[in-house]
């Protein structure tokens, strides 16, 4: 899995079998053509990683008012849910197994 969470920043949430990685990719590309990139971090669940990006972009922010910081942190967690909310909302459905409010 390679899903990009960071637009500005190029951020991707990557997994492996056994945990969730965020990498910042640069755009370039090392001698033997692969992408160069940063791990930010390595988590053992996906709300770990999720609250790991929120802090980030807090202690990252140019907000000058506790309203103004208010204000970045609900549209980051709204753009959370709506990029992470279908996975989320079908976490414990089978694969291919439909939610049962669905018809």
């Amino acid at each position: 899995m390679k899903v990009l969470i960071d637009e500005e920043s190029l951020v991707y949430l990557e997994s492996d079998p056994r945990q969730f990685i965020l990498r910042e990719y640069n755009g370039d590309v090392d001698s033997e053509g692969r992408e160069v990139y940063k791990n930010l971090g390595y988590f053992s669940d996906l709300n770990a990683a999720l609250r790991f990006i929120i802090q980030k972009k807090i202690r990252e922010s140019d907000a000058e008012t506790i309203e103004e910081l208010i204000e970045e942190v609900k549209a980051l967690r709204e753009y959370i849910d709506e990029a992470v909310g279908v996975l989320v909302e079908n976490w414990d459905n089978e694969p291919g197994e439909e939610d049962e409010d669905e018809e």
